[in-house]
């Protein structure tokens, strides 16, 4: 059965009783993922041996939320990441030998990340096309549409973190007095 990640999202969070600060976290590393999962994919691709779709579910998610934090979550320590990825797969039950593999690629994308062009080299495919982070259909069809610079902007700027934006019900309250609440 499929369902949108908002709906799977909202059903956890009701379920595990998060509390705000840790939702807004959750709720950040998975859009976070979503968006990124070709460039996070990459990266796992340059650190394993294994290829990306021969990984176990669990740890192909647990890496792609590492990796997320390592490069693009600026308040969570780096350590923190690891620390936390190895200690879920403790929690799910995954083989010992994985949490290794986990630490390991974790901690090489740490090392390559301060000290070599790894982001760099993830943005661009094997066949030397940039990673778009979107489906190749529709990047196809941009490209078709708008030419491969603008089509390379789109996909750019739809990838970025979208910002928080707040509506006013002025029927209830005067933007002024809503204002003076935040």
């Amino acid at each position: 059965q499929q369902s949108s990640v908002k709906i799977l999202f909202d059903r956890n969070v009701k379920k595990y009783r998060l509390p705000a600060r840790e939702r807004n976290l959750a709720m950040n590393l998975i859009y976070g993922v979503l968006r990124q999962r070709q460039f996070l994919d990459r990266i796992l691709q340059e650190l394993s041996k294994t290829p990306v779709g021969k990984l176990h579910p669990f740890i192909h998610q647990t890496l792609a939320v590492g990796l997320y934090q390592i490069f693009f979550l600026e308040r969570i320590p780096h350590s923190a990441a690891v620390n936390e990825a190895v200690n879920s797969c403790k929690i799910k039950g995954i083989p010992k030998r994985l949490h290794g593999f986990v630490n390991g690629i974790l901690r090489e994308s740490i090392r390559r990340k301060e000290n070599t062009d790894l982001a760099e080299k993830a943005l661009t495919e094997k066949n030397g096309q940039p990673v778009f982070n979107h489906p190749r259909w529709l990047v196809d069809r941009w490209i078709n549409n708008f030419g491969r610079q603008e089509a390379s902007r789109i996909c750019h700027e739809n990838s970025k973190e979208p910002p928080l934006v707040l509506r006013v019900n002025t029927t209830l309250i005067s933007v002024t007095d809503f204002s003076r609440l935040l």
